[in-house]
């Protein structure tokens, strides 16, 4: 914005608007940097516009001569700086050269940018760049480069006038892969390589210019987020519109770039917005038969080099570079799946007659050769077959014996032989053990791997799968189903490991290798599915539908059993809808779930775990704790019986039964399984984030109970494990502070509180909004604090804030924030003396307590303890009595000896009973 600025302010105000458009495409910097331009164009007099206006119109008439330099004509103009075609006279002969001079005013912004780039430029000499002759500054202050005149043509012109092939295209962007390789290795970026940045000279050598906006690659380290923000939009890599440092990667998306308009004759920007992805060349409109030679090598080469990720682009220009002159010549380019098949078509293409004349040779000799050999051949393949499954056999039956021998009573001294001990006692016998045959090996396990997946037992299955591919590699192992139940297994492991990226690229191979001739349409729903729980762990959500909604198509085009895929699916897409907060979708799917359960699994089946499990969650959505109970324990018994105590499945289903318990008020039993699933956590090795997100939970129990200084330590804690800048944990974020917030207050400690609810707050308006039934739960919680602190005043502003909101969002499900508000009304009336409003609404905040079915024992048991406490203070002992008397009970039992809610209704009842 300041380098347009400083160059449109030369310009005349009747074509500011033109000189932006033609100079920036971005809609949104052009109409700011017209708002300045209008703001500084007024008509009081001001001594600095004045001046600004007097040195812009000496600069707007282009100078006779610069230095030793006579300008001849204006050849080009940018954001920074315009162009001119100058000429000296160097012993009686006139050397021509391009003058490249800054816009407007010589800030300081302006020289180092115009000193970065003649520092980049003069380290490099090379025919695809234009090289640096000269610099200095004009009289005016203004610096210049003088750089070497290409006579030629804007690339886009030079395209537009000659009849390119599409090879002489290929060969002139492999040219342009020269001239960023040599920029790369004399350590320079470009960062802005794009059409208008070059020039093709009279015999069609590109040449490229331009290196104002790059730099040195030792001051961009990566992964570091710039202040500035200098690119391109169409041509700029994804990690530069994201604000990250630019590195050789983005300099390869560039070229990618670069490639996609030469080879369609289309422009990028008019296609890709933002960071979106480069779209495929061959599925643009431009004509069938320039599609059809796009198709295939030229497709997976751009593609490549405009990964989104910078990793998955070519290593170097000089690799991209490689790849084009590949296609050239016929061969196989790295970009392609690396085949058998491919790399024989290539060589086929490249020498046909040839090809054609071999094979006509080979067929006689080989028909006459293999006819001799095949009995042979079949005799020795029988013999050898024998002995190595005899060998196998022996193996196979010993490894079978060892295993089966660890789950004899005596062998294990009485101890539940569970499927994990199981699996860890086969795999110790499997390292030990030395089948002839490797393929068998790893047949096993690979079997190893499926049931630790089956269990959710990630990291020992993951090492048992590495091992089955690695035997699988050594065997030269080709059979696709094999192939696809190694990457179905690892991909699984690595999402239950949270490894979700890997995972992510493991699955899209499956897919692939399922999506191939013959398509087996169940195996590939299975695939899809497979990527829709990985997608939802990493928190794609919209992903994950769709995967799932392509799989039910690919099921009903499927034959053979559906029943039970079909049950997966809909479970899959019924827990999708249960985790969103507020979606309501998730109930139709429940009765058809249990259904289809019902119909389709055996009683003992262990899949009614996870029925079990996503009818607890859908009941919970819903508010209805009761009817979740029954569903949350048998899910958790299942887990038990089947996968033992030390599985992920266990430890997911105590975390689940501990969120239901904690919700009917019974705290106790809930912090246990908690706690008991965070042990599990830990003992997993799983992802820390993930146990930040059970630690807030395990907190709100702490909390709910009345033990804050635990609470406050957890939250503590996992506040500062949570990512800063990582919206998909911001929800976490505010409810950790909010709960906090709650726990400083109960032990009095109100300046931790207040900045814990600012926190809170803060966090909720930009997740939920400033008109959220969250927002109006924090403002509750918050006139609380300040009641309690005897900020009467402010506790009434923040109250009325808090009703506005749960007004405007009308009481629906929320009664619960009804009955917080009626008694903050109470509270706040007997602050201020008006006794009879105090007792109306704490009546009112019982009669809702009492009315509400969803509603724990134990918040009720709390509004009835408040409103003993306003009754002993009203004198009215009776009351206060007969209050205390229903909720001493629920306390005593549920709340920690720490908490001071059960130390104010002992206190209560001491003083009542007096």
């Amino acid at each position: 914005m300041e380098q347009l600025f400083n160059a449109a302010i030369t310009q005349p105000p009747d074509r500011w608007s033109h000189f932006l458009e033609t100079n920036e495409t971005d809609a949104t910097v052009r109409a700011a940097v017209l708002r300045m331009l209008e703001h500084a164009h007024n008509d009081d007099p001001h001594p600095v516009q004045a001046q600004l206006q007097r040195i812009g119109s000496s600069l707007a008439a282009m100078p006779d001569r610069i230095g030793p330099y006579r300008l001849l004509r204006q050849i080009g103009e940018g954001g920074m700086g315009s162009v001119f075609l100058a000429e000296r006279d160097v012993d009686g002969a006139f050397q021509q050269v391009a003058l490249k001079l800054l816009h407007g005013l010589p800030t300081a912004a302006g020289k180092r940018r115009m000193a970065r780039e003649r520092e980049l430029l003069a380290g490099m000499n090379h025919p695809h760049i234009a090289g640096l002759i000269d610099s200095g500054e004009a009289a005016s202050g203004q610096p210049f480069l003088v750089m070497d005149y290409v006579e030629g043509h804007a690339l886009a012109d030079f395209l537009a006038s000659r009849q390119l092939t599409l090879r002489d295209r290929v060969r002139l962007c492999a040219q342009c892969c020269d001239a960023i390789q040599h920029a790369h290795q004399h350590l320079v970026l470009h960062r802005d390589v794009k059409p208008s940045n070059i020039v093709v000279s009279n015999d069609g050598t590109p040449v490229l210019l331009d290196f104002g906006i790059g730099t040195l690659l030792e001051a961009s380290p990566s992964g570091v987020h710039t202040a500035t923000l200098a690119f391109t939009p169409g041509y700029a890599a994804p990690e530069q519109i994201r604000g990250y440092a630019a590195t050789t990667a983005t300099d390869i998306f560039g070229l990618g770039a670069l490639l996609f308009d030469v080879l369609t004759g289309l422009r990028l920007p008019d296609l890709r917005k933002g960071d979106m992805p480069v779209p495929l060349p061959s599925s643009q409109p431009i004509a069938p038969s320039r599609r059809r030679e796009l198709r295939g090598d030229l497709d997976r080469i751009v593609m490549k080099a405009t990964a989104l990720a910078p990793e998955d682009r070519y290593r170097t220009a000089a690799a991209l570079s490689d790849d084009l002159h590949r296609y050239l010549r016929g061969e196989p380019v790295l970009a392609a799946p690396d085949s058998l098949f491919y790399r024989l078509r290539k060589l086929v293409n490249r020498h046909r007659w040839a090809a054609a004349a071999s094979v006509a040779i080979v067929c006689v000799i080989v028909a006459f050769v293999v006819r001799l050999d095949i009995e042979r051949q079949r005799a020795l393949q029988a013999e050898a077959a024998a002995v190595r499954e005899a060998g196998n056999a022996n193996a196979s039956r010993e490894f079978l014996v060892s295993v089966l021998a660890a789950s004899d009573p005596e062998a294990g001294r009485g101890r539940p032989m569970t499927v994990s001990a199981l699996l860890t006692s086969a795999t110790s016998q499997l390292r030990n053990e030395r089948m002839q045959d490797e393929g068998t090996r790893a047949l096993v396990w690979l079997a190893v791997a499926e049931i630790y997946k089956n269990i959710n037992d990630p990291v020992p299955g993951l090492q048992a799968i590495d091992t089955a591919a690695d035997l699988f590699k050594r065997t030269n192992q080709t059979d696709p189903d094999l192939q696809a139940r190694v990457l179905e297994t690892r991909g699984v492991l690595l999402g239950q490991l949270e490894r979700i990226a890997d995972a992510k690229r493991t699955l899209q191979d499956l897919i692939a290798l399922r999506s191939g001739p013959n398509t087996d349409m169940l195996a590939l729903a299975r695939a899809h599915q497979a990527y829709a729980t990985v997608a939802a762990l990493g928190g794609d959500r919209e992903q994950a539908e769709r995967s799932l909604d392509h799989a039910l198509t690919l099921l009903k085009a499927g034959s053979g059993p559906t029943d039970r895929l079909r049950l997966d699916l809909l479970l899959d897409r019924m827990n999708l809808h249960a985790s969103r907060p507020g979606d309501s979708q998730a109930a139709p799917y429940l009765t058809q779930v249990l259904k289809l359960a019902t119909a389709t699994l055996e009683a003992d089946d262990p899949k009614w775990r996870t029925v079990h499990q996503t009818a607890s969650t859908v009941y919970r959505g819903l508010g209805q704790y009761p009817q979740a109970l029954p569903h949350a324990e048998s899910a958790l018994a299942i887990a038990q019986r089947v996968y033992g105590n030390s599985s992920q499945y266990t430890m997911d289903q105590e975390s689940e039964l501990a969120m239901v318990l904690g919700q009917l008020g019974r705290y106790r039993d809930a912090v246990t399984h908690m706690e008991r699933a965070r042990s599990l956590h830990q003992a997993l090795g799983l992802d820390d984030l993930v146990l930040a997100q059970q630690d807030i939970l395990l907190a709100w129990l702490y909390e709910g109970r009345g033990d804050s200084r635990r609470a406050i330590a957890l939250l503590d804690s996992t506040l500062a494990r949570l990512p800063q800048g990582d919206p998909t944990y911001i929800t976490w974020r505010w409810v950790a502070y909010k709960q906090r917030a709650s726990a400083h207050g109960d032990l009095r400690q109100f300046e931790q509180a207040w900045a814990d609810v600012d926190e809170a707050l803060r966090w909720v308006r930009e997740d939920r909004g400033g008109d959220s039934i969250e927002y109006s739960q924090i403002q509750a919680r918050y006139a609380q604090l300040l009641l309690d602190a005897g900020r009467l005043s402010q506790a009434e502003v923040a109250l009325a804030t808090a009703k506005r909101l749960s007004q405007a969002r009308s009481a629906g499900p929320y009664t619960a924030i009804w009955i917080r508000l009626a008694e903050l009304d109470a509270q706040l009336a007997q602050a201020k003396g008006q006794i009879s409003l105090a007792r109306q609404r704490m009546d009112e905040a019982l009669a809702l307590a009492e009315k509400e079915r969803n509603s724990d024992p134990i918040k009720i048991a709390k509004v009835k303890l408040l409103a003993a406490d306003l009754a002993f203070r009203q004198h009215d002992a009776d009351r206060a009595r007969s209050l205390l008397r229903e909720a001493m009970p629920v306390l005593e039992q549920e709340m920690s000896s720490q908490s001071p809610q059960l130390a104010k209704a002992r206190w209560l009842a001491k003083k009542t009973s007096q």
